[in-house]
């Protein structure tokens, strides 16, 4: 709340009366003291003779010569005052945008040290108004990020502006992600620190990394979803062709999962595939990629397989794990599974080819029985 001030103008006048006296008086000393020198003369002379018209021209030059003095003196004094209200205006123009700057707005000298920071830089770092004065910023700055935000610091200094993103923390321990900007400060051709303004994009960096991931992730269950499978194969195959190794494909399709959905709806059937996601991760290896190709189907790769007995292994385990019931809201629920495998590259050599293999094989399964796995006839 503001509290407007109302002027007197008697007041006001008042105040400035006893000033305009003391300015006028000190103004005119000079010619009242001439006047009355030549009213001196004039009266001890006899006439006007030439001492006195030579006397009196003397004086009006003298005081004609004041004025214009007075005038350039006047001139000179609005010109300052006029630079100076300038210079104060744009003073108070910079001071707003500083201050009001939603951003972190500073200052560093030549060792990276703060020199001035706004409200903005305070609230970011933890600290209240003026503590940030002579800490370093790479106080704040995540460790493995330290050197490379050196390197831009010093790169400033060289009189190149930087701009780069980094990773810090606030006293307070919590994360920011900061788009910095950092420009020399010249002072007559010398850079004698940095100014720097720091864009709190933690959230944009949040959303990017949400956009990647869903990109080349299963929303529901977390898995690679059908386009990392994909180009996770083609990886595959090209390291494996590169050091003579073996892998292996398999297909996955779940028994009775569309009975699920149908009689006890399909929040009960996201709850089971994500439980089968779960079983089948804990059965691979870290080296190994499992993914959600859509519905019930899931699909995996074994990299660097010793042989088959190896695969056969991890499949019984996976068979085993899917077998068990899943408890879901206090309903016990039974999905077993149907797979099918190829082996590179004694099935096939070419991703598509692959592929076709373990879901052929798989089909083979659902046709005889369900609920176990198979080899493709190739590998067999």
């Amino acid at each position: 709340m503001s509290t407007v001030q109302t002027l007197d103008p008697e007041a006001a006048l008042l105040d400035e009366k006893p000033v305009q006296q003391l300015d006028f008086l000190r103004l005119s000393l000079p010619y009242v003291t001439v006047l009355i020198l030549f009213v001196f003369m004039a009266s001890r002379s006899s006439g006007i003779d030439v001492v006195t018209i030579g006397s009196g021209i003397s004086i009006l030059l003298v005081i004609f010569r004041q004025i214009i003095i007075i005038s350039e003196n006047q001139q000179l004094l609005q010109k300052y005052q006029d630079k100076t209200e300038q210079l104060d205006v744009s003073e108070q123009r910079y001071k707003s945008l500083f201050d009001y700057h939603p951003d972190a707005v500073y200052s560093l000298d030549v060792t990276g040290r703060f020199e001035s920071a706004n409200p903005s830089s305070n609230a970011l770092f933890g600290y209240e108004k003026n503590e940030l004065i002579g800490l370093s910023n790479s106080l704040f700055i995540e460790k493995d990020m330290q050197l490379q935000a050196a390197q831009y610091l010093e790169n400033a200094l060289r009189g190149q502006p930087q701009s780069y993103e980094v990773p810090m923390r606030s006293r307070f321990g919590e994360f920011h992600y900061l788009s910095v900007t950092n420009i020399p400060i010249m002072v007559r051709n010398n850079i004698v620190g940095i100014f720097g303004i720091g864009k709190d994009i933690t959230e944009n960096k949040k959303n990017e990394e949400k956009i990647q991931f869903l990109a080349y992730h299963d929303p529901l269950t977390g898995l690679a979803n059908r386009r990392y499978f994909g180009e996770s194969l083609k990886k595959a195959v090209t390291e494996a062709e590169l050091l003579n190794e073996m892998f292996a494909v398999m297909f996955i399709d779940l028994d009775h999962f569309k009975e699920v959905n149908d009689t006890l709806g399909h929040d009960i059937g996201d709850e089971l595939l994500i439980s089968v996601a779960n079983r089948i991760t804990s059965c691979m290896s870290s080296n190994d990629l499992v993914s959600r190709q859509g519905g019930d189907e899931f699909t995996l790769i074994m990299r660097n397989v010793s042989g088959l007995e190896t695969v056969a292994q991890t499949a019984d385990k996976i068979l085993s794990s899917l077998k068990q019931a899943h408890r879901i809201n206090d309903a016990e629920i039974f999905s077993p599974p149907s797979i099918g495998i190829a082996v590179y590259p004694l099935d096939a050599s070419t991703p598509m080819d692959l592929m076709k293999k373990a879901d052929k094989a798989m089909y083979e399964v659902k046709a005889n029985g369900k609920g176990h796995y198979q080899f493709s006839k190739e590998t067999i």
